[in-house]
Order: structure tokens, then sequence, then C-alpha cells
């Protein structure tokens, strides 16, 4: 394998990210002189956004530490520089446009591109290809992770077992009274229509989503899983209009509305709803979360001595609001990535409690963390669903941190199994 040009690894990340930032730009400038040839503005506008973020993703400072984190970062950028190097758009209009700007020399726009993620690739695999770095601290993994995000839900766990961490749902001062009356008439809809859905032979499913929504109504908590829940009722509803009973889809469908006019009364709700609009997806993105979360769930049952049944069922309930993947909102996918995420946070935080106790030399307190903390099944999980997901995390809540993490996780993982 050839050496990179630059052998020191700080200075050669540094260089490439200026080039990733550099042609990103260029992108941007050659999109906007070529707009209004294109039929669609819409793709146009997409593309451009695109290739904004990769180039915002390379500003800043760069800490030398950890490197694994810039390497990643790099990846994913390369990543999207070719995703965005074989859109139509570009092969018709952009590919061969030669920019002008500092160290592009002439080469042409598509010729930048194959150059540059080559090379990226190539000096990354050869610098890891480098004498093995130690195994990460404790300290290394922690200072990664963010807090967990503003979403459906935030997780927990609590002596053994992963848990949803309920959060109080608090109106606005000026709703607060109208929130509560409507929070008490929805409880009493609720019980209604689950008891005649039970005195029917309607499908479980549907029953147990009508009980969920009413249990978080009583709890007043979670309201944007309420939020999200409301429109996986509606999702349900319509996907199976023709075998319900037209009095019961109609009340079915105005209970899902009033579930929606409620939670708009909340400012999370609505900070949420703010955040979701700016996300952006691919088709790709809306298979890849939802498969990897169908999985995560049958890993989290599967885990059942280690994981509240609350969890597998409530991922259940987010992946459900984007069944419908040509109709599927931003809110819904926002929430499944969102949820996965700090589920992920949270298991990779308790796992780096266990590296505190192997950084300070007690190797037998890890072992027995790892066995009865929370089984070594859910870490994998977690692992596995990170993977799956952090090209699109990345794009969508911008979580760059996830593939990381995984590569951190993983190489801990390797070296403990060997002590």
């Amino acid at each position: 394998m050839s050496q990179p040009a630059i052998r020191n690894s700080s200075t050669w990340v540094r260089i490439r990210r200026n080039d990733v930032r550099v042609l990103a730009g260029e992108i941007v400038i050659e999109a906007s002189k070529q707009e209004a040839r294109w039929p669609d503005r819409e793709e146009v506008v997409s593309l451009r956004n695109e290739a904004a973020h990769v180039g915002q993703m390379m500003d800043g400072a760069f800490a030398s530490s950890p490197l694994a984190k810039a390497f990643a970062e790099l990846q994913i950028a390369a990543s999207a520089l070719e995703r965005l190097s074989s859109h139509p758009f570009f092969n018709v209009r952009l590919a061969k446009a030669t920019p002008r700007a500092g160290q592009l020399n002439l080469s042409t726009l598509a010729e930048l591109v194959s150059d540059l993620t080559t090379g990226i690739r190539r000096d990354i695999a050869t610098f890891e290809s480098r004498p093995a770095y130690p195994r990460p601290t404790s300290k290394e993994l922690l200072s990664l992770l963010p807090a967990q995000q503003l979403g459906p839900v935030e997780f927990v766990v609590a002596g053994t077992i992963l848990k949803i961490n309920h959060r109080a749902a608090i109106a606005g001062d000026l709703d607060s009274a109208n929130a509560d009356r409507a929070r008490e008439e929805l409880i009493i809809r609720a019980v209604k229509l689950k008891e005649e859905l039970e005195g029917s032979n309607f499908d479980k499913r549907l029953i147990e989503l009508v009980a969920d929504i009413n249990e978080r109504l009583k709890s007043r908590a979670d309201i944007i899983a309420l939020g999200i829940q409301s429109m996986t009722l509606q999702v349900y509803v319509n996907a199976n209009s023709e075998e319900l009973p037209g009095i019961v889809s109609a009340y079915l469908q105005a209970f899902s509305v009033t579930v929606a006019m409620y939670v708009a009364q909340f400012p999370e709700w609505n900070r949420y709803n703010e955040n979701a609009a700016m996300a952006e997806y691919t088709t790709e993105d809306l298979k890849a979360v939802y498969q990897a979360g169908t999985k995560l769930v049958a890993d989290l049952v599967a885990a059942k001595d280690a994981v509240d049944p609350e969890v597998p069922r409530t991922i259940r309930w987010m992946l459900e609001a984007m069944r419908e993947r040509r109709s599927a909102s931003k809110r819904a996918v926002f929430g499944a990535l969102r949820t996965i995420e700090n589920l992920v946070n949270v298991v990779f935080t308790t796992f780096g409690g266990w590296l505190g106790a192997a950084d300070e030399g007690v190797k037998k307190g890890i072992k027995t963390g790892i066995a009865t903390t929370v089984a070594v099944t859910v870490v994998m999980a977690a692992v596995d669903v990170a993977s799956s997901i952090s090209p699109s995390a990345a794009r969508v809540t911008q979580a760059s941190w996830l593939s990381i993490a995984v590569k951190m996780v993983t190489k801990a993982l390797e070296e403990v199994s060997k002590e």
C-alpha cells in the first residue's frame, strides 16, 4: 500500500478537511450557475444544500484527538461527495465544469471528486494499517458522546435494566388549563375506544397502541412520543381502512386528530417539529432506518432479561409511523432516528463506565459489569444498529459521533475479550 504524501496524520487531516471544504464550495457555486438550465429546481436546491452541509462539516478548528473521529468525518464527507457526483444534475451540468479555486488546478469537478474521495479512503486505510492504537479509554469514549437529544423518548439504565426515562410534559403557560381539560377528555375517550376494540376481533397491535396512548396521557409524560403515536394511529387506520368498519375508522381518525391538537399546545413538541422540518433524507435513508430499527426491536425483545418491554414496544411504534414510505413525514423519520440514537447513547455511556473500571485496573470488575449491568447482547445490538444507521444519522440528524463511537466500542470489546 502506498504511503500518503504527508506522513503526519494530523497535518494530513487538516489539509484534507480544507480540500473537502473548498471542493464542496465549488459545487455550490457551479450548481447556482446552472440552476436555470435544469427543469426541477428542487433537485438543484437539494444538491446545493447537501454540498453546503458537507462544507460546513469541515469548518472550524480540528482537534487532533481522537484521530478516529477525524477519519470518520472525512469518510462521511467522501461518501456525501460521491453521492452528489452520482446525481443526474451533477452528471449533466456540473461534471465537466473546471473551477479555478486555489489548489483545485483545472481538473473537472467529476475528476476532483473522484481523486479526492479515492485519496481520502486510500490514505486513511494506510494510517489505520500502522501499529494498532491502544484500547480507547473511558474518558475518550465519554467525551465523544453528547447528551441525549430532544426526541420522542430518552433512556436510562436503572440497576440492570434498560428503560425509558419518562419526561414530564409541560404545556405553555397560557395553554395549561386547556391542556388539562383536553387530556382528561382524551383519557375518557381512550378508555371507551379500548373497550370497544377489545370487545371485537381487532388487531391486538391496534389495541396496544390505543392503550399506550392512554398511559402516556395519564402519566403526563413524553409529549413527543405521544405526538408520534398519534401519527402511527393514523398510518394504521389508513393502511387498514378496508378492514375496519366505517364508524370505527372514523372514531379512530377523530381520536388521532384530537391527540395531535392536544400535543400542539406543548412547546417541546413545537421545538421538535422545527428541528424535524430542517431534516433532509432520501428513500435509502428511510429504508435503512426502518430495516435497522426493525432488527433492533427483535434484538431487544430477545434480551428480555436486560430490557424493559416498553422499550422495544415504543421503538416499534416509532417505526410504524414511517412504514408507508411514500408518505412518511419528516417528523416520523426524524423521530425514529433520534430515538435510536438516544438508545445507543445511553448503552454506550454505560459501557464507558465499564471501561472506567478497566482503566483503573479492575479487570475482573469490567467482566462482571458486562454480565450484570446491561447484557452483552444489548451492547452488540446497539453496535449493530449504530453501524447500520450512522450514514443516515450523519445526514438527517447530524449525529456524526455514531460511526466513531461504534469503532471505539468495537475495539474495546475486542480488547476486553482477550483479557
